[in-house]
């Protein structure tokens, strides 16, 4: 049809080849199935923004090579590498709701992985997103160290851990607006740290009068967007 869509901006996870990866074609023909629109874009350093030699090739190892040189060359002058993703993200909430075709009080946001990563950041940081789905990501930063340890470079927010800002907190700057929180049993992101999330977040979505606005689906799978979680 001709629209307005309500839309889902979908954020990569760490893959070379980006959206062009089968997790993300999947999730967005469903989603488009379902009578939504769907911007699925390469993050920095990924698919068609990999940096390259001269013959082509790609001129890091893989996607979180290229990250953690970004991130370190950056730190000495206090350029965040998470800051300029973000605005990746923000910058594409704009171009949807500049469309005729999407509605845009109607943006949703979801992703695996560092997309969950991304889409945590986005849904606390952008009141547009009306609805959010991060998967395999939030657990929380005590169980994250006790188990995988730190992650790719944009995941490491300069002070987080001295300024008391957790995975939770994610969920709760945002409420009561809707979140499902998607998580996988056999996740390397500590299942254990995804419910604890889930429990501070419904806590406080109760204490605000909307329970039922924060969930959790947890997929008997690996670290994907299963089928499962959808």
């Amino acid at each position: 049809g001709t629209g307005p869509h309500p839309a889902v901006l979908m954020p990569c996870g760490h893959t070379a080849i980006a959206k062009a990866g089968e997790v993300y074609q999947k999730a967005s023909i469903s989603l488009v199935r379902a009578g939504l629109a769907v911007f699925c874009f390469d993050p920095i350093g990924q698919g068609e923004r990999r940096h390259r030699l001269p013959d082509g090739t790609p001129e890091f190892n893989s996607p979180t090579s290229e990250h953690q040189l970004m991130g370190i060359a950056g730190t000495p002058v206090s350029l965040s590498l998470a800051r300029a993703m973000i605005w990746d993200g923000i910058r594409a909430l704009d171009y949807l709701e500049s469309r005729k075709d999407i509605r845009g009080d109607r943006l949703g946001c979801t992703g695996v992985s560092g997309g969950g990563t991304m889409t945590s950041y986005l849904m606390a940081l952008d009141e547009r997103v009306v609805a959010a789905a991060p998967a395999c990501y939030l657990t929380g930063f005590r169980r994250l160290l006790e188990t995988l340890g730190p992650q790719d470079f944009e995941q490491n927010l300069f002070g987080q851990i001295t300024a008391g800002l957790d995975h939770s907190d994610y969920v709760l700057m945002r409420a009561p607006r809707p979140v499902l929180i998607m998580a996988a049993t056999q996740d390397f992101f500590d299942i254990q740290g995804a419910w604890n999330v889930f429990r501070e977040g419904k806590r406080i979505y109760g204490r605000l009068g909307f329970p039922e606005r924060v969930e959790l689906v947890e997929a008997d799978t690996k670290h994907d967007l299963a089928i499962e979680m959808c």
